[in-house]
């Protein structure tokens, strides 16, 4: 298999994890219920392309405050209405709970792509000696 080829096998390669994950990442706010409106859920946006030295790169982006819905943070009471009204109720505030619906999917799907590009390398590097070796 020459250089070439294998560039454009793992840019495809790439390319269909890439939108498999956005998917997966559409799938997550669905099952989440991170959304009320569609807005993050439309927002979600992927590029796949190569930058210098073969290095293929994949980049997404999506509304920032699904970041914050991921962690857990964003709008929070004041800190002094919170301590009066728990005087006043004598309840414990519970804060935000996150929703994981994008460090957790997408970093195991990194850990995917990681597996079957590692694999991919070594077979052509068998491959490529392989070859030497019948020559």
């Amino acid at each position: 298999m020459s250089g070439t080829t294998n560039f454009f096998a793992v840019y495809a390669l790439v390319q269909d994890w890439a939108n498999r994950t956005a998917r997966v990442l559409r799938e997550q706010i669905k099952q989440k219920k991170v959304k009320h409106t569609d807005e993050l859920l439309h927002s979600i946006a992927v590029e796949v392309a190569q930058k210098e030295a073969g290095v293929i790169e994949a980049s997404f982006s999506f509304k920032l405050y699904g970041r914050f819905v991921d962690m857990g943070a964003g709008r929070r009471p004041v800190i002094e209405s919170a301590q009066t009204n728990r005087e006043v109720w004598q309840a414990k505030s519970k804060g935000r709970k996150p929703k994981k619906w994008y460090s957790r999917p997408y970093y195991g799907r990194v850990h995917v792509l990681n597996a079957v590009v590692s694999s991919k390398v070594a077979e052509q590097a068998v491959n490529t000696v392989k070859s030497g070796l019948g020559n």
